[in-house]
């Protein structure tokens, strides 16, 4: 099982202190600590996850999570 690289782009919102960048197996989804990849900074406007493997029968799910200021 090979792995790829998925590219995850957004406008960033000033007022947001970082954004949490989830993945699952499931659609619709809730984020949680089981689901988070990374967080990172208010100016990130990417992420690319190199860890990605998906197979015929099972896709991935992304979810970008802004995390409001002063949080």
């Amino acid at each position: 099982q090979s792995s790829s690289n998925v590219v995850l782009s957004w406008t960033p919102n000033p007022a947001n202190s970082g954004y949490q960048v989830h993945r699952s197996t499931t659609p619709a989804f809730t984020p949680s600590a089981a689901t988070l990849l990374t967080t990172l900074a208010a100016t990130a406007t990417d992420y690319t996850d190199a860890g990605a493997a998906p197979t015929p029968s099972t896709g991935y799910y992304y979810i970008v999570r802004a995390v409001a200021g002063g949080a």
